[in-house]
């Protein structure tokens, strides 16, 4: 069985590191420190996108739209320390995940929103 495919977006190392570490070996994690930079990684398919809130460079309704004209069933996961439902339903997410939060917390979201890709 293929891994699901994960795209981590956000401009601190030690998130990037840790929430890869942390999504085990069920996922196919990738990092990318700015929504440029994930542009670039969108070349590749991707399931769910998990992206942090306030991550400086371009604006997330830009990468959003660009995402969903490339990748129409990739899910994304808005993460932030602090939360803004107006601002989710501003971009059309369905998903937030509220930093800090651990493990268990990450794996159960990621589980949430698999049914929703265009894989399942």
């Amino acid at each position: 069985m293929d891994k699901k495919r994960l795209l981590i977006i956000d401009d601190d190392a030690v998130v990037r590191h840790v929430v890869t570490y942390m999504a085990g070996s069920e996922y196919a994690a990738v990092a990318a420190s700015s929504r440029d930079e994930a542009l670039t990684l969108l070349k590749e398919s991707f399931d769910i996108v998990l992206m942090d809130c306030s991550v400086p460079g371009m604006p997330a309704e830009t990468f959003l739209l660009e995402l969903r004209s490339r990748s129409p069933g990739t899910q994304v996961i808005l993460m932030s320390g602090y939360f803004d439902s107006q601002a989710a339903t501003r971009l059309g997410v369905k998903f937030f995940l509220a930093k800090p939060f651990s493990g268990p917390e990450l794996l159960t979201a990621l589980q949430c929103v698999w049914p929703y890709t265009a894989a399942s």
